[in-house]
């Protein structure tokens, strides 16, 4: 981590970048928990813990939340130590068995574990140029979103882009209804399309959906009008019981892909 050096008459020292650090203990443990991370930022086991599998987003304390199986008992004096410098700790509902990741080190970890992140979601090599404009497309149109929002709500409320650490929330955008609600109460998923609208739906999306009731949103994005000024995506309030639970003459429905399971 190179805290320390050696002078020219060999005396041990602390590397003049961690001097004004020791006027403040919280500013010397920020210090050095940015420099430990720094330094494992091209460690593939660090990243094998703070992967999209096992980081989310946690809506009701509106931070990122990593699972304890993330840590296996070989990394188990790696979480010793995130615990004892307060990177991580404990999640308030004990039940969900999860650390809270400290927001005092959301943008370091933005600078470092997004980008790995991102590039794991990319998918096989043979399907990677398809895939990734795909990627590309879906992630203009979530930023746009989040834009449009914060506009929206004249920039008085934090958005959040949950999809950026996560794809399992089953939504991409925790957003506000107004500007006067207290807490994340418009979770959106975001589509992009071009030309006529159209949308894959998940299982998971669809159940989130049922479960949101009238706080989740589609937002359809046409890619080709992003970049004009007054221009709104097309929103759809309460999709599970707008397109699943009531026939709507404006939309079908097309059976894309059918699972079969194996009973025996």
């Amino acid at each position: 981590m190179n805290l320390t050096l050696r002078s020219e008459n060999g005396h041990i020292q602390l590397d003049d970048s961690f001097k004004e650090s020791l006027r403040s203990e919280n500013l010397m443990i920020d210090r050095f928990v940015e420099r430990l991370l720094m330094t494992l930022q091209n460690d593939s086991n660090f990243h094998k813990i703070f992967c999209s599998e096992h980081i989310s987003w946690d809506i009701i304390y509106n931070t990122l939340q990593i699972d304890n199986s993330a840590f296996p008992l070989k990394f188990a004096s790696f979480k010793q130590l995130l615990l004892d410098f307060k990177v991580i700790s404990d999640h308030p509902t004990k039940e969900f068995n999860k650390f809270i990741i400290n927001g005092r080190y959301k943008k370091v970890f933005d600078k470092i574990v997004l980008p790995e992140i991102r590039k794991r979601k990319v998918g096989v090599e043979e399907l990677m140029k398809s895939l990734e404009q795909k990627r590309i497309n879906g992630e203009e149109a979530e930023i746009f979103v989040r834009e449009f929002e914060e506009k929206r709500l004249k920039h008085k409320k934090e958005v959040d882009w949950v999809a950026e650490y996560s794809a399992a929330e089953g939504y991409d955008i925790a957003s506000f209804e107004t500007e006067l609600s207290k807490k994340h109460d418009r979770f959106i998923e975001v589509k992009s399309y071009e030309r006529t609208p159209y949308f894959y739906w998940s299982r998971n999306e669809m159940e989130i959906a049922r479960i949101k009731k009238g706080s989740y949103y589609l937002y359809l994005v046409d890619r080709k009008k992003m970049d004009d000024e007054d221009y709104v995506p097309m929103m759809i309030q309460n999709p599970y019981l707008n397109l699943v639970e009531t026939k709507n003459e404006q939309w079908r429905s097309v059976v894309d892909k059918i699972r079969f399971d194996f009973i025996g």
